[in-house]
C-alpha cells in the first residue's frame, strides 16, 4: 500500500486474488484469467470510492508484491508471474525460468504506461520498489539466475544459491541505469527498498551466506541460521556505502524499509531472536512470544550546523531576496538535507478567528474547505481587503504589529 501525499489523499493498493468478483471499476484488466491474478486498486482518501481497480495476470499466477506512486499520481507495481504474454509491450519478455520478476506503470487513470519482465532461466521474484523525483523506478528482490539482466553492475555475477538484485529503470521505463546482483554463497532475499533526497539506494531482506557483502558493518557477523541484512548503495550503484548484518541467534526476517531526512534508515520484520539487537531505550526490551515483530533505526552521528548573517529586510510587494548559506556537518555520517520554502512573517500578536469564518465572500468558501492551508487563504484573502499601506511607516515593529492585527481585526 502506498498513500498519495499531496492533497487528495489517494490510496493505492497491490496484491493478489483468487476471486472472478474482485470489485473492478474502469478496469485495463477486467477478468480474472489464471489461477491467481494481481490486482492494482486506487482508492479516495475516504475509502468511499474506486478511481480505478484492475486484474494484472495471465494464464497462470501472478502476485502483486510492492507498490509506489510519483507525483503525479502514477503507480509503479511489482511482483512475481508464472504467465508468460500478459504485460503490454514489456522491456525485456519472459524468460525461460519457471517465474520472473514484473514491473508495470500505470496512469493516474490505470491505464498502462510502460512495463517489463525481470528475470533469467531460474527464479526470479520482485518484492520491493522506489520511485524517485525523476520517476525512475528502483527494483528489489531474489534471483536464482546466473543470467539475471545486469547493467553496470556492482557484483555481475551470482555468487551463491540464490541472490538479491537491485535494478533502476530510467524514467522512460525503456532501459536500466544499473542492474545488479547482491548476495554472499548461500540464500539471499531482498524485500525493501527506500530512497533518501541524494539519491542513495537503501535495501533490506534476509541472507543465509556467511560471506555476504559488508562494509562500515553494525554488525559484521550473520549470528543465526539467517539474519537481516541492511545495506546502502550510493545513487549510480556503484558502491557500498554501509552494508551490516543485523539479528540475533535464532531467524530474522525484515520485509520493509524507510528513510528519513536524516538518512536514518528504519526497518521492520520479525524475529525468533530472543537476544535480537534492542537499543537500551527499547519499548519493549525482551520477545513477548515464539515471534514478535521488531523495528529498528540505523543512523550515524549527524551534528548539523546552519551559518547565515542575521539579516532585516522591508520587502514591497513582488520583491524578492537572495539570502547566502552554508550548511555544514561535523558528524561521521553522511548528511541529507532539503530546503523548502518557509513563510516568514511579522511577530505579533496571536488572534482567534472563527474558521471556517461566517461571513466569507461566496467565492471563497470552496477554496477555504478544500484547500489543505485553509486558515492561509482566509489570512490572505484578509490582507487583500484591509489597506496595511500604513504599515510601512510605522518603525516601532510592535506598533507594527499591533496595527496590522488591529486592521485585520477590523476588517
Amino acid at each position: 500500500v502506498t498513500v498519495d501525499q499531496g492533497h487528495a489523499g489517494s490510496i493505492y493498493v497491490t496484491g493478489s486474488t483468487k476471486s472472478s468478483d474482485f470489485p473492478t471499476a474502469n478496469p485495463w484488466d477486467s477478468s480474472l484469467v489464471g489461477t491467481d491474478d494481481a490486482f492494482v486498486a486506487k482508492l479516495s482518501a475516504k475509502l468511499d470510492d474506486l478511481t480505478y481497480s484492475t486484474y494484472l495476470g495471465g494464464s497462470s499466477v501472478d502476485w502483486g508484491y510492492g507498490i509506489a506512486m510519483d507525483t503525479d499520481g502514477a503507480a509503479y507495481v511489482v511482483g512475481t508471474t508464472q504467465s508468460n504474454g500478459f504485460l503490454p509491450n514489456p522491456l525485456y519478455g519472459f524468460s525461460a525460468g519457471p517465474d520472473d520478476a514484473f514491473v508495470i506503470k500505470l496512469s493516474s487513470a490505470g491505464s498502462p504506461v510502460y512495463s517489463t519482465f525481470l528475470g533469467g532461466s531460474a527464479h526470479d521474484s520482485g518484492w520491493g520498489i522506489a520511485v524517485d523525483s525523476e520517476e525512475a523506478a528502483y527494483i528489489v528482490g531474489e534471483t536464482s539466475s546466473s543470467n539475471f539482466p545486469v547493467t553496470n553492475p556492482l557484483q555481475p555475477a551470482n555468487a551463491g544459491a540464490n541472490d538479491v538484485f537491485v535494478t533502476k529503470l530510467n524514467p522512460a521505463g525503456n532501459g536500466m541505469t544499473y542492474s545488479t546482483y547482491l548476495g554472499g554463497n548461500s540464500y539471499d532475499n531482498g524485500f525493501g527498498i527506500a530512497l533518501d533526497f541524494a539519491g542513495n539506494v537503501y535495501v533490506t531482506g534476509r541472507t543465509y551466506s556467511p560471506n555476504f557483502p559488508v562494509t562500515n558493518t553494525l554488525q559484521s557477523m550473520i549470528v543465526g541460521q539467517d539474519d537481516a541484512f541492511v545495506a546502502r548503495l550510493t545513487p549510480d550503484g556503484s558502491a557500498l556505502t554501509y552494508s551490516t548484518y543485523l539479528g540475533g541467534s535464532d531467524r530474522d526476517l525484515p520485509y520493509r524499509i524507510a528513510v528519513d531526512n536524516a538518512c536514518n534508515a528504519a526497518i521492520t520484520g520479525f524475529t525468533l531472536s530472543e537476544d535480537y539487537p534492542i537499543s537500551p531505550n527499547a519499548v519493549q526490551p525482551k520477545p513477548g512470544g515464539s515471534y514478535d515483530a521488531f523495528v529498528s533505526k540505523i543512523g550515524g552521528d549527524v551534528d548539523i550546523w546552519v551559518d547565515t548573517a542575521a539579516i532585516s529586510v522591508t520587502l514591497q510587494p513582488g520583491e524578492s531576496i537572495t539570502v547566502p548559506i552554508t550548511i555544514g556537518n561535523d558528524g561521521d555520517e553522511t548528511l541529507c538535507y532539503s530546503i523548502t520554502k518557509e513563510e516568514v512573517s511579522y511577530p505579533a500578536q496571536s488572534a482567534t478567528i472563527e474558521f471556517p469564518p461566517t461571513k466569507v465572500d461566496p467565492a471563497l468558501e470552496d477554496a477555504l474547505e478544500e484547500a489543505p492551508n485553509g486558515m492561509a487563504d482566509f489570512l490572505i484573502y484578509l490582507t487583500t481587503q484591509a489597506d496595511l499601506s500604513a504599515a510601512y511607516d510605522i518603525e516601532d515593529w510592535s506598533e507594527r504589529g499591533w496595527y496590522v492585527y488591529d486592521t485585520l481585526r477590523d476588517t
